[in-house]
C-alpha cells in the first residue's frame, strides 16, 4: 500500500496559503491551535482503497532516522477511505514546527485488522504549509478564519499574490512563463459565478495585454486526442427559455471577427446546431445593420484561388428540406435572397446539395417577398472563362429530368412572363440569351405549351436563326391579319419579276464556313444578290461585320401568286382570242364547203 506524495503536497501547499493568514486573525480572540489537515490518497493492491483503516502518523527531523521524532504518534481508528482519498487533522505540539525540515510517517492497517500497521516508505516530507502556524507571532491581519476543515476570508482590502499592490481581491501576478493561477481537479477547475440579477459584468473576465498572434483573453483546451461528442474548448450555455441573450456572444471593436473558429483536418471551424425537433430558428444566424454595399450577416470565403470549392455549402438530409434557404423580407427595392459570387475561373458562388434520394428536396431553395426583389442572384464578375454564374447538374436518366426548372404559379400570368428568362445585355452581334447545348441527337432547346405556342422568338432582326435545317410536323404559320396592315397595294408585273430570277443547284462551301453547319447535300435555290436586284424585299442582309446576304424564299409566294394570276390572265387572252379566230376559221370553212358543194352539183348536171 502506498499513498501519492505529489498530491500530498499540492494540498498541503495550498493549505498552507490559508493558515498563514488565519492564525493571526484569530490570536486576538481565541488561540487558533496546533492541528493542521493532511490529505493524500491510498492504494491497496495497486487499486485505491475504499472501506474504514486504522493509521498511524509520526513526525520526524530525518528523512530515515527514528531517533530524531518530534512529538508523539497520533493513532486515528476506522478512518473512511472513499475511492483512496482520505484527509485527517494533525496535531503534533506548538513545538513541532519552528523553521526545520520535518518527515511524515505513516503506518496503516485494514479497519478490522488486528496485526501491527504497515509503515509507508519512504517518509513524505511536508512542505511549508504547516509552518503558517509559525506566523502566529507575526502581526495581526484580521482576514483569515478557521471553520473546521474550511479556511475562509472576508477581508476589507484586497490579497495580492506575486504583488504588493493588489486592485481585486484576490491578484496573482507571475513574470515567470508559467500559470497564474492553476487548478487540477476532476471536476470543474475553476468556476465563476455573478450572483447579480442586473449589470452586465461577466461570471468570468479575461483580458490580454499582449499584441501577438494566436493570443486570448480566455482560452480553453481540451487536451485529449480522442475528445467525446460535442465536448469544447470554450462552451457557453444559456439557460433563459426565452428569445433573449446568447450562448456565445463574441464582440470586435474593429475590422475583425466577433466569434472566430478554425480547425485542421477535415473538421468544421464553427458549427451551430438547432437540436430542438420543432421551431424555425437557425443552428447558425447573422445579422448587420450596415448599409454599405457587400455586407453580410453571414460570409462564406473560399480562399482558394482555384479548384472546386465552396464559399457557402448548404446540405439537407430531409425529404422534405433544403439545403440553403435564402429570404428577403423587404416589401420593394432591388433585394437578394442569396448571393454567391466566385472570381476563380473554375470556382462556384453558391453550391447546394439535397443528399437523399427521395422526396421533394432542394439543394438550394431561394424565395424573395420584394416586387423587384431576385430569388437567386448569380453574378459572375470574371473577364474571361466560361464558367457560368449560374450552374445547374442533374444525374437522372429519367424522363423528363431537369437540371435547371423554372416555374411560374400564378395561374393568371402577365404578358411577356416566363418560366425561364435569359437576358443578354451586350449590344453588338455576339452572345446569346438562352443558350441549349445536347450532345446527342436530340434537343439543343425545347418548348412545350399545351395550348399556346411552344416556343416564341422575338428578334430586332431574326426571330429565330437556325445553323442548320428546320424541320416541323405540322406547318409554318406567318402573321397575316388585315388589322396589322396598312397602305396595302396590290403587285405588278410579278410575272414579269420571277422570269427575271434564276433558279441553281448548288453545293455549300463547308470547309470555308464551318460555323454555319452547312449541308453537305446538293442544294436547289436562288443567288441572294441576283434576288435583291429584283425583289430586294425578300432579301435580308445580316447587321454583322460579314453583311452575308439571304433570301426570304417564303414570301416569293405572293409574287409567285400573282405572277400566275397574270399568266393565268394572258392565257384566258389567248383562249379568247384563239376561239374566236377558230370561229372565224370554222365559219370560213362551212362557206367554202357550201361553195364547193354547189360547184360539185352544177359539173354533175353538166355532165349528164
Amino acid at each position: 500500500m502506498e499513498t501519492k506524495q505529489k498530491k500530498t503536497k499540492v494540498v498541503i501547499s495550498l493549505l498552507a496559503l490559508g493558515l498563514m493568514f488565519c492564525l493571526a486573525e484569530v490570536s486576538e480572540a481565541a488561540p487558533m491551535g496546533t492541528a493542521w489537515t493532511y490529505q493524500g490518497r491510498l492504494m491497496d493492491a495497486n487499486g485505491p482503497a475504499d472501506g474504514q483503516y486504522d493509521f498511524e502518523f509520526r513526525l520526524f527531523a530525518h528523512p530515515t532516522l527514528n531517533s530524531f521524532q518530534v512529538g508523539g504518534t497520533i493513532d486515528i481508528n476506522d478512518l473512511d477511505v472513499i475511492d483512496g482519498y482520505f484527509t485527517v487533522l494533525l496535531d503534533f505540539g506548538n513545538k513541532a514546527f519552528t523553521g526545520d525540515a520535518r518527515w511524515l510517517e505513516i503506518g496503516v492497517r485494514p479497519g478490522d485488522s488486528e496485526e501491527r500497521c504497515t509503515i509507508l516508505s519512504p517518509r513524505h516530507e511536508v512542505t511549508p504549509t504547516p509552518y503558517a502556524i509559525y506566523a502566529e507571532n507575526t502581526g495581526n491581519d484580521n482576514d483569515w478564519m478557521v471553520s473546521d476543515s474550511n479556511m475562509y476570508s472576508i477581508p476589507t482590502g484586497y490579497i495580492g499574490i506575486g504583488t504588493t499592490t493588489p486592485i481585486s481581491k484576490l491578484e496573482v501576478v507571475s513574470t515567470e512563463s508559467h500559470h497564474g493561477i492553476r487548478s487540477t481537479v476532476p471536476y470543474i477547475a475553476v468556476y465563476g459565478h455573478r450572483t447579480g440579477v442586473t449589470g452586465t459584468w461577466p461570471g468570468v473576465h479575461g483580458e490580454c495585454d499582449s499584441n501577438s498572434i494566436n493570443t486570448s483573453g480566455v482560452r480553453g483546451v481540451i487536451t485529449s486526442t480522442t475528445p467525446g461528442t460535442n465536448s469544447a474548448g470554450v462552451r457557453g450555455t444559456n439557460n433563459g427559455t426565452g428569445d433573449k441573450g446568447a450562448g456565445v456572444y463574441g464582440w470586435h471593436a474593429g475590422d475583425g471577427y466577433g466569434v472566430y473558429g478554425d480547425t485542421g483536418g477535415d473538421g468544421i471551424g464553427v458549427y451551430g446546431i438547432h437540436s430542438s425537433s420543432t421551431g424555425t430558428e437557425p443552428g447558425v444566424k447573422g445579422v448587420t445593420n450596415t448599409t454599405s454595399s457587400y455586407c453580410s450577416a453571414i460570409l462564406g470565403e473560399a480562399t482558394a484561388s482555384s479548384g472546386t470549392t465552396y464559399g457557402v455549402r448548404g446540405l439537407s438530409y430531409s425529404n422534405s428540406g433544403m439545403g440553403v434557404v435564402g429570404r428577403t423580407f423587404a416589401a420593394s427595392g432591388t433585394t437578394t435572397g442569396v448571393y454567391g459570387q466566385s472570381d476563380s475561373i473554375d470556382g462556384t458562388g453558391v453550391m447546394g446539395w439535397a443528399a437523399n434520394g427521395s422526396g421533394t428536396n432542394y439543394g438550394g431553395y431561394f424565395q424573395v417577398a420584394s416586387a423587384n426583389g431576385t430569388g437567386v442572384f448569380a453574378f459572375h464578375d470574371s473577364g474571361s472563362g466560361t464558367a457560368p454564374a449560374v450552374m445547374a447538374r442533374n444525374d437522372s436518366a429519367s424522363a423528363n429530368a431537369y437540371s435547371v426548372h423554372g416555374r411560374l404559379n400564378n395561374t393568371s400570368p402577365g404578358s411577356m412572363s416566363a418560366g425561364v428568362c435569359g437576358e443578354n445585355l451586350g449590344t453588338g452581334g455576339n452572345g446569346i440569351g438562352v443558350y441549349g447545348v445536347q450532345n446527342g441527337t436530340g434537343w439543343g432547346v425545347y418548348g412545350k405549351c399545351i395550348a399556346g405556342t411552344g416556343v416564341r422568338a422575338w428578334g430586332g432582326y431574326y426571330g429565330v436563326y437556325s445553323v442548320g435545317s428546320i424541320f416541323t410536323t405540322g406547318t409554318y404559320d406567318s402573321s397575316s391579319d388585315s388589322r396589322f396592315k396598312e397602305d396595302v397595294e396590290p403587285l405588278r408585273d410579278s410575272l414579269n419579276k420571277i422570269l427575271k430570277l434564276r433558279g441553281i443547284e448548288f453545293s455549300w462551301k463547308r470547309d470555308e464556313y464551318p460555323e454555319h453547319n452547312f449541308s453537305e447535300d446538293r442544294q436547289v435555290g436562288l443567288i441572294a444578290q441576283e434576288v435583291a436586284a429584283v425583289l430586294p424585299e425578300v432579301v435580308n442582309k445580316s447587321n454583322d461585320e460579314e453583311g452575308f446576304y439571304s433570301v426570304s424564299y417564303g414570301r416569293i409566294v405572293p409574287v409567285l401568286v400573282e405572277a400566275i394570276k397574270e399568266l393565268k390572265a394572258e392565257n384566258e387572252l389567248l383562249k379568247t382570242q384563239l376561239i374566236a379566230e377558230n370561229l372565224s376559221l370554222k365559219q370560213r370553212l362551212e362557206v367554202l364547203e357550201r361553195r364547193m358543194d354547189e360547184h360539185q352539183f352544177t359539173v354533175t348536171k353538166e355532165v349528164q
